[in-house]
């Protein structure tokens, strides 16, 4: 008939050995033979029966699933006969197993924490709570494991034994989390159970371990600095030409104090946004700078390139450092010689003297030396015939540099003409480059003097003239005569050379008047002139006697005057700074050895002089009397102190002006020009975290599992990123079965519960953000089951 028993076990070994009542079932059958054979069978896999009724484990049984210590196995029993029908009574069976301290304490969720603090956070701040539970219910303790053996501090570091809470030690300064360079520090946590758990005397104490990897949060307070920026202009070089794979010009580079991310960096160039030309490109994470592969680098039209780079980090409020320097486009030696004339030819008298000068050549070459060391030679014209070829024996190049032809032997009488060429020579390298022009020398039986130039005070050997002149005003008005018959006409032709200071870009041309039946000669200006692209000229005039042909020539110097027409520019649209809050300006004038927040920088293209003296100023605005500027160099100066919670950042309006009125039309005072400063104020931990209340009440079950969450509680701070860390404590530091994870804020129960012990709990959590702290009243109220 069906039965209840009940057994008593222990949870490491078979049943029988620890009975406290019968371990046997037995059943009878009044039948005889076959039909009264019983068998057993049980319906639970954890236990098995013989055909006595004996009743063991067959599997290792478990005491920790209740907080009460104890567990209770519940089956039937079947006793069945092999009689045909087969006929069958059952029993339940009650197995309770007691606990004994057999489990070690495993760490959850993982046995490798990490976690991160702040590194201007001070001693007390807490980090993490590190949590093991035990399956027997022993109360666990934690420890630090280092070479000197258990210890529950270490130098920068202590460990609460009982809630697993580790903070920074009491007394740990800012500098002292990053001695040595450290920026992480692994640390090794015990927890080990006490044997509190069970009835039973136990000596074995059960240990396990845990890693806990602390890092040290980076605070962005650092911007990028180019430490060697000014070296930059000296070194770096570029050919002229296209680069379709450009080498490396040069290697910028700019350091962050900060560690990463805060303190990594991305290189880029700043063009201004009118700007389509962008010569150069960068590396963003090398600083490596090469030539763009679109770009023609031409020397002769610009031999400097300007360039900005940026670095920006990689903080969440990115800070970023500009560096300005020029580029040399050095010369390769892809210009000829090139002859103010397509070619010469001139007049002398059959007795004309040895050694006297006939004419002078002139080349010029738009590279820059030593590709333009222009020497001279000559050589005959072999496309002139057989009677020319021994012309050039006849003359010498006085000296090599110069381009005088001199005479050096006497003319045959029947000599009527010299044709020869003249070889300019660049000497430039890898391979020299070399002209030619042609000269013709007419033989003239008797002496024929050339044409005289007259001086006048609208001829002068030189002028002086603003650069804003109109065009088509008139230069120079001059008059040549014959000097054979002043009646013979004269004509006039100007002289081109390459550069644009000999009129290459043709901003000069010669007119023709005739003036009270003479033949006159003016220069006027085709195009505007412009200081800062030339700032002289030099002309050459050729007058020709057309009865003998006898030419002579006469140089005109032009000095433009620069007048104030180019507008200060700054040298990025737009200019930031950081100032930490809370510090007086004479706080940080020491912090930052008297340097500024950020100094501006414009360019006035102007000559030197009032014109391109540039001052600077900052505009009346809501800002204004917060910062103050100098005005030479254009740093910025706090003036007050801030509140990053109030504002975290100011723009103010900088003016550049040059030193004299502007020359430009429609213009009122300096040349000026106007840039946006953005300051940004960093936050520094100058507030207290706060609660919304002065206490919170939670209710759990005393059967709540271990790890299971109450409540969470979070507090709240007014600075920026603050890194907010949590301690719960009972009173008069009490041991207590509550525990709170500290960075969220979540209360957890740490230990079983027991409505009969204890109702209610009065506890005090605190928060920190390292540096403020502030506590709430936490009521607990434990339900009963």
């Amino acid at each position: 008939k069906n039965a209840k028993i009940t057994l008593k076990c222990n949870t490491d070994s078979k049943c029988k050995r620890y009975k406290s009542g019968p371990l046997l079932v037995h059943a009878s059958d009044k039948d005889s033979g076959r039909n009264a054979a019983i068998r057993y069978e049980v319906d639970d896999d954890h236990f098995s029966v013989n055909d006595h009724g004996d009743i063991e484990a067959r599997k290792r049984l478990d005491a920790d699933q209740k907080s009460q210590g104890y567990h209770i196995y519940r089956f039937n029993v079947t006793a069945r006969d092999m009689g045909e029908p087969s006929l069958s009574a059952k029993a339940l069976v009650h197995i309770r197993t007691e606990n004994t301290n057999d489990e070690a304490p495993y760490f959850i969720p993982t046995r490798q924490y990490t976690a991160y603090v702040a590194e201007d956070a001070q001693g007390g701040t807490p980090i993490v709570t590190i949590q093991a539970l035990d399956p027997d219910r022993d109360q666990v303790s934690y420890s630090f494991l280092t070479p000197e053996g258990e210890m529950t501090t270490t130098e920068l570091f202590e460990i609460d034994k009982d809630t697993g809470l580790i903070k920074l030690r009491m007394g740990t300064k800012p500098e002292d989390l990053s001695q040595n360079g450290m920026h992480v520090y692994n640390l090794t946590v015990q927890a080990k159970d006490d044997g509190s758990c069970c009835d039973t005397a136990s000596t074995v104490i059960h240990k396990e371990i845990a890693t806990v990897l602390i890092g040290i949060a980076d605070v962005n307070n650092n911007k990028p600095e180019f430490h060697k920026c000014s070296t930059y202009s000296s070194l770096a070089k570029v050919e002229e030409g296209i680069h379709k794979n450009g080498s490396v010009i040069i290697k910028v580079v700019a350091t962050d104090d900060d560690s990463p991310p805060n303190g990594d960096i991305v290189y880029s160039l700043y063009y201004p946004k009118s700007e389509s030309r962008k010569p150069f490109i960068i590396d963003p994470i090398t600083g490596e700078l090469r030539p763009s592969p679109y770009v023609m680098f031409d020397r002769e039209k610009l031999p400097f390139e300007d360039v900005t780079v940026k670095a920006t980090d990689k903080g969440e409020r990115p800070l970023i450092g500009f560096c300005q320097f020029t580029v040399t486009v050095t010369d390769d030696n892809d210009n000829a010689p090139q002859f103010d004339r397509v070619s010469y030819e001139t007049s002398i008298s059959l007795n004309m003297d040895v050694g006297h000068s006939v004419v002078t050549v002139f080349a010029d070459d738009r590279d820059a030396p030593p590709n333009a060391r222009i020497t001279y030679e000559l050589k005959a014209d072999e496309t002139a015939g057989e009677e020319f070829a021994d012309d050039p024996t006849y003359f010498n190049i006085l000296k090599s540099e110069s381009g005088e032809v001199t005479l050096t032997k006497s003319i045959p009488p029947e000599k009527t003409k010299f044709k020869f060429f003249v070889v300019a020579n660049d000497n430039g390298s890898p391979e020299p480059q070399k002209s030619e022009v042609s000269v013709v020398i007419n033989v003239q039986k008797s002496h024929q003097s050339a044409p005289r130039w007259i001086d006048s005070k609208d001829c002068p050997a030189q002028k002086e003239v603003n650069e804003n002149v109109q065009v088509h005003s008139v230069f120079f008005l001059c008059r040549a005569v014959s000097g054979a018959t002043p009646d013979n006409p004269i004509s006039y032709s100007m002289s081109n050379g390459v550069k644009r200071s000999t009129n290459s870009e043709n901003e000069f041309r010669e007119f023709l008047e005739k003036r009270d039946g003479h033949d006159w000669v003016a220069v006027r200006n085709l195009k505007v002139l412009d200081y800062e692209k030339a700032s002289n000229y030099t002309l050459t005039l050729t007058a020709t006697d057309l009865r003998s042909g006898v030419t002579t020539d006469k140089q005109l110097r032009i000095f433009l005057l620069d007048k104030n027409d180019e507008v200060p520019r700054f040298t990025v649209d737009r200019f930031t700074g950081t100032i930490d809050e809370e510090l007086t300006p004479q706080i940080f004038a020491q912090k930052s050895n008297n340097q500024p927040l950020t100094t501006v920088e414009a360019v006035d293209a102007d000559s030197p002089g009032p014109q391109s003296e540039v001052r600077y100023r900052i505009l009346k605005g809501p800002a204004s009397n917060l910062f103050r500027i100098d005005e030479r160099t254009g740093g910025i100066y706090p003036l007050a102190k801030f509140d990053r919670e109030k504002n975290d950042s100011f723009i103010l309006d900088v003016e550049a002006r040059d030193g004299m009125d502007s020359d430009l039309p429609d213009s009122e005072g300096p040349n000026k020009d106007i840039v946006k400063v953005q300051i940004f104020i960093g936050d520094v931990n100058d507030n207290p975290p706060y609660f919304n209340k002065t206490s919170y009440n939670g209710r759990i079950a005393e059967n709540a599992e271990i790890g299971q969450g109450v409540m969470t509680v979070k507090a709240h701070d007014a600075d920026r990123d603050s890194n907010l860390k949590y301690d719960l404590k009972g009173k008069n530091s009490e041991r207590i079965e509550f525990g709170v994870r500290a960075d969220s804020g979540t209360i957890f129960v740490k230990e079983p519960l027991d409505f009969e012990t204890r109702k209610e709990y009065s506890l005090t959590l605190l928060v920190t953000d390292g540096k403020h702290e502030s506590n709430t009243t936490i009521f607990i109220h434990i339900e009963d089951v």
